[in-house]
Parts: structure tokens; C-alpha cells; sequence
């Protein structure tokens, strides 16, 4: 992520986001993906949360893979944590016995192993 870009959203009110990454960035080294530039932007900003709201409009409940009782009148939000575990924090190595691989990560945050 450019510079520019980082110190034009850290001098905004307001950041929003969309959907990150294509399969056309699969090959890029980690740090090349688009994915590191958003993870950039939440550490820099101190983004704690997604906030996912799922809201049923009736126009589109038949579309719903459930059941029209089920979605009719659904007004929910969805608060995703974003301080911990694989989003910062800090490997501490793979290990491999027997064909199997283990990954071994300490989260800062919570001091907790994953």
C-alpha cells in the first residue's frame, strides 16, 4: 500500500472497505498481496471490528436459501474481532512429524497460544 494512500485514510473521518484479494494475486510472496495492505490499515487505524449487518429486504426473501419464515423481518449485526489470533500475531514456527505440519503462533493480544 502506498504511503500516500495509508496517510490519506489516517487523515479521514471515515474508512470504508470492500472485498480484498483475487486469485490473480495468488502467486505474489504474502507481503505483495493486496491482503497485507488491509492488515496495514487495521493496525494503523486501531481497527478492532468488523461490523456485518444482515438485513432482510422483502423484495428479496424468495431469493434466500432459507426459509421465508426463517429470513422475514432478519435485522442482525455480526461484530467480527479483529485484534488477535492470525491478524497480528507473531509466528513461532512450523513443525513437521510423520508427514503432519503444525503451526504454532503466540498472540500478543491475548497471550494465548493458537
Amino acid at each position: 500500500m502506498p504511503r500516500a494512500t495509508l496517510d490519506a485514510c489516517l487523515a479521514s473521518d471515515a474508512v470504508l472497505l470492500g472485498a480484498i484479494g483475487s486469485p490473480e494475486f495468488d502467486h505474489l510472496p504474502p507481503a505483495e498481496k493486496p491482503e497485507a495492505g488491509l492488515l496495514q490499515l487495521r493496525k494503523s487505524l486501531g481497527g478492532f471490528a468488523n461490523l456485518r449487518p444482515i438485513i432482510s429486504y422483502p423484495a428479496l426473501a424468495a431469493a434466500s436459501p432459507l426459509r421465508r419464515e426463517i429470513i422475514d423481518g432478519a435485522d442482525l449485526l455480526f461484530v467480527r474481532e479483529l485484534l488477535g489470533g492470525l491478524y497480528f500475531g507473531e509466528p513461532r514456527g512450523i513443525t513437521s512429524q510423520n508427514g503432519n505440519s503444525t503451526g504454532v503462533q503466540y498472540d500478543a493480544v491475548l497471550g494465548c497460544r493458537d
